[in-house]
């Protein structure tokens, strides 16, 4: 027999199977990685509340942007319709708002809040889904920082444009998840190790817009604050503050703003808004704050942040509540 035939169906009778035999071993017992898109991404932040809105995978990043807008996931909107607070901001917002301690003074008031801070967006993306959907909060709290800006971040422009792609990518994503959550969220198992990652992730809830960040450090860093104040770019965000509260009010809601603790941004500007818009500025002074990262507040910090402010929002609560603006 012709040696390359002999060695040909050497390699087809004992060869293949066996390269296919250890490639399925090594995948199981977690020693080839498999794992793509989603299935990179921890899913222990699922309930039936919750979804999964950002994930540290580049393949896969963003979902919040086309949950909300979209809306990939309408029982948000319903939360939002029936929401007499929303809270606004970027991710430094998302953390301090999500605090327990403002799900549990906002419930013994009798009152819905909704958390619609969006990592990365200043104002022209939240306000694009209260007009898209007609929402008419009483209440609208604004955390400054860089928020007043008429613009929204690159996610939220291409979401916003609703384009062919723009869906199909964001309705393949929501119906991911469930599988997602049945394959990676449950008892461990072969198909568990062979194709499910741990890289952290951020949850968000349907019901309340808070959210959860799974396996993200928490180190307790103290927290700066920032002292820079350009009275240039100042100007301009005066303006955008009151175009913007000007929307608000057209809408009948009291608008209110507070400066949550960052290094990048300083709480003059809070003040000087507040001043020159006729607002109420509710930003507690609470001292011994402590940072997870350096820029947004610990855990920690987000409740001892949160109860200060909540102090400060309790008779603005009321007014606006009896319809004061």
């Amino acid at each position: 027999m012709d040696p390359a035939k002999r060695y040909l169906r050497l390699l087809l009778s004992w060869g293949l199977p066996a390269l296919l035999a250890s490639f399925v071993l090594a995948a199981v017992h977690g020693y080839l990685t498999t794992n793509f898109w989603i299935f990179r991404c921890t899913a222990s932040g699922y309930d039936d509340d919750s979804y999964l809105s950002y994930c540290g995978d580049p393949a896969y990043v963003d979902y919040a942007h086309g949950a909300l807008f979209i809306p990939a996931e309408p029982d948000a909107i319903q939360a939002l319709r029936r929401a007499e607070v929303v809270f606004l901001g970027n991710s430094r917002a998302e953390i301090a708002f999500s605090a327990q301690a403002i799900a549990t003074r906002m419930a013994a008031r009798g009152m819905a809040y909704y958390n619609l801070a969006v990592y990365g967006e200043q104002d022209a993306f939240p306000r694009r889904i209260l007009q898209r959907f007609d929402l008419h909060p009483r209440i609208i709290v604004v955390n400054v920082d860089e928020f007043f800006g008429n613009t929204a971040n690159i996610t939220g422009k291409r979401v916003m444009g609703l384009t062919p792609d723009v869906l199909l990518e964001y309705r393949l994503k929501a119906w991911v998840q469930p599988i997602h959550r049945r394959i990676c969220g449950g008892p461990d198992g072969w198909a568990k190790r062979m194709v499910c990652g741990e890289i952290p992730a951020q949850f968000r809830s349907r019901s309340s817009g808070r959210v959860r960040h799974v396996h993200y450090p928490d180190r307790d860093l103290p927290m700066l604050s920032g002292t820079s104040f350009s009275e240039r770019s100042y100007a301009h965000t005066l303006d955008q503050a009151r175009a913007f509260k000007a929307f608000v009010e057209a809408r009948g809601a009291c608008l209110v703003l507070t400066h949550i603790p960052t290094p990048t941004y300083s709480p003059q500007v809070a003040a000087r808004l507040a001043q020159d818009l006729g607002l109420p500025d509710l930003t507690p002074t609470v001292t011994g704050l402590t940072s997870m990262d350096g820029t947004h507040l610990s855990l920690d910090g987000a409740e001892r942040w949160s109860t200060g402010f909540l102090a400060l929002l309790e008779p603005e609560l009321d007014r606006c509540r009896s319809g004061g603006r």
